[in-house]
């Protein structure tokens, strides 16, 4: 029995392996997290009492694009004019 040798261990092999597992364990519970719940009744099922009004419930689109349409050109001005030399020459 003494000429058996024992096998090296890294350490930072263990903590690998060991990160690895956990990993592992947390995405298949996570998963199974996910289909724990039916998806909802569409909003026009009468059975579910849902009204006839549109899937989106009438929410205001239009000033939401307009928002952020002069969010994006003022950022692009502002990059545009704090170049240093872009217009020089």
């Amino acid at each position: 029995l003494k000429n058996i040798k024992k096998p090296k261990t890294n350490f930072n092999t263990i903590l690998t392996m060991k990160k690895l597992f956990i990993l592992s364990v947390f995405l298949m519970i996570s998963g199974l997290a996910l289909l724990a719940q039916a998806p909802p009744q569409p909003p026009n099922d009468p059975s579910n009492g849902g009204g006839t009004g549109p899937v989106g419930g009438g929410a205001p689109v239009g000033e939401g694009i307009v928002i952020l349409s002069v969010l994006a050109a003022t950022y692009g001005g502002k990059k545009v004019f704090n170049k240093p030399n872009l217009f020089k020459r």
